[in-house]
């Protein structure tokens, strides 16, 4: 069996503006050969975020507010994003000249920690590139 781990990484990011919004990414991934051609790839991303300043749950007296919103995007949140790819990669020929194929396929798990109405969101992503460089 051809396998070798490529590849392993991870980040983080901080976000911050002046609607008081304040975000914090983790993401971590690995690359494993799976075969001579064939690289297998592993990814996690943790997202939380607060609300915005002016987001409330609801608005008792919208006239007391100078900016209100139903936006859930605006709610404080966290999402859990887990992944795969596969991709294929092989030089035809002596020539310099690679093509690629690749798939990518994940799940997406939100929970709104105050949003009215809505607690949870999934969602799938799925997603095929082909590519040649020379």
């Amino acid at each position: 069996m051809y396998r070798a781990l490529h590849q392993i990484g991870g980040g983080s990011r901080f976000y911050f503006d002046n609607w008081k919004i304040q975000s914090h990414t983790i993401a971590m991934d690995f690359n494993l050969l799976a075969t001579r051609y064939l690289v297998w790839n592993g990814e996690y991303r943790l997202y939380s975020q607060g609300a915005a300043s002016f987001y409330r749950k609801s608005y008792p007296d919208v006239a007391l507010f100078s900016y209100f919103t139903r936006d859930r995007k605006l709610s404080p949140l966290n999402s859990h994003r887990i992944g795969t790819r596969l991709e294929w990669q092989k030089r035809l020929l002596s020539r310099p000249i690679d093509i690629g194929l690749g798939t990518m396929t994940a799940e997406i798990f939100y929970k709104y920690n105050d949003f009215p109405g809505l607690e949870k969101v999934s969602a799938f992503e799925f997603s095929c590139n082909a590519g040649v460089q020379y």
